[in-house]
């Protein structure tokens, strides 16, 4: 009797002391995967970066480029701190302007980057796309409506090719059956009813934002979907790059970040240009040039809205479109009387 429970409790140590050394091993080999995982997302992170920084020097230029597998996603905060994650590590745009869909799921992405110029170069913009992504460019048939015609015209030629674009008239857009993730992109023209976008019911099925650009007023209207219905987001863009920020970023938040960042660096270089022409001022009359006048109204103008705006949340823009061409004419001026140009 005494024998038989010492077998039992021999077997019942056995039982705890191997439990105890699986649980050990299993727990080793599981914080061994999370550092690996936690290694790979770090240096996916970092090779994206690479990317990034590599593509936005590379201005004009689009192409499709890799993405790790699982995909990207992009975020802002409130506060505008802006991430791209790669298997949930967060990585800093640093001093990158980027505007891009909310998550790129594919293993390829869209890239291409453009020059802010307002009316002097300010920075790269890089904009990102997904191949599979579908744009559906809405005009306005009328006649009337020349600046929906000018649109289409500007995008047909710009796009990248690698992007799946269609132009479709307003009045033909209730019956289009949408397919895929879509990104609505109105030309000049408002859809009738603004809760659906005058979509056909298949919208509800898949995942669609809306943008409405206004090259007139330079007034942009996000539109983000809400259940089955869409909310709206004004906001305004600057130059044509802005134009195509608009177009690439589905997150009002993540177009308003950019935007803020974009206008700190443009009134630090409208400062820039603003001593250099106070300089070259001062000095034309010593090189007998006093018929070259540098007036800095414009870009001091330029600089101070600037300046203001950046702190803004959806700012107006249009007065500084209104100074950058003030600015640009007067450089054009300078230009005719041979002085010294300004920018």
């Amino acid at each position: 009797m005494k024998r038989g429970i010492e077998i039992q409790f021999n077997w019942v140590f056995i039982l705890i002391a191997g439990g105890v050394i699986l649980a050990f091993f299993f727990t080793i080999v599981t914080k061994q995967q999370t550092l690996s995982s936690e290694r790979l997302a770090v240096q996916l992170s970092r090779d994206l970066d690479t990317v990034f920084s590599a593509a936005i020097a590379a201005k004009g230029v689009a192409q499709v480029l890799s993405i790790p597998r699982g995909g990207v996603a992009f975020d802002c905060t409130e506060t505008c701190d802006c991430n791209f994650v790669v298997k949930e590590k967060p990585t800093p745009f640093k001093d990158k302007i980027i505007f891009a869909p909310e998550t790129l799921a594919d293993e390829a992405a869209v890239v291409w980057a453009l020059d802010w110029k307002v009316p002097f170069r300010v920075t790269n913009f890089l904009y990102l796309g997904q191949p599979s992504d579908k744009y559906l460019l809405v005009t306005d048939p009328s006649g009337a409506n020349q600046h929906s015609r000018q649109l289409q015209a500007q995008l047909s030629r710009d796009l990248p090719a690698a992007l799946q674009t269609e132009f479709i008239s307003i009045n033909d857009l209730p019956t289009k059956r949408l397919e895929g993730r879509t990104r609505v992109v109105f030309l000049a023209v408002n859809p009738r009813d603004e809760s659906t976008l005058d979509l056909d019911a298949s919208f509800k099925r898949i995942e669609v934002s809306g943008v409405v650009i206004d090259s007139r007023t330079r007034q942009l209207k996000f539109f983000t979907r809400e259940g089955d219905a869409f909310e709206s987001q004004k906001a305004s863009y600057a130059g044509d790059a802005g134009m195509y920020a608009a177009l690439f970023s589905t997150d009002p938040q993540l177009y308003q970040c950019g935007v803020s960042h974009s206008l700190a660096k443009l009134a630090h270089v409208a400062d820039i240009y603003a001593r250099r022409a106070v300089a070259v001022g001062n000095e034309m009359p010593r090189q007998n040039r006093s018929d070259c006048v540098y007036v800095t109204d414009a870009i001091d103008q330029l600089r101070s809205g600037a300046a203001e705006k950046s702190t803004a949340i959806f700012p107006d823009l249009a007065g500084l479109e209104l100074n950058a061409q003030q600015l640009n004419q007067q450089n054009q001026n300078l230009i005719l009387q041979s002085c010294p140009e300004l920018f």
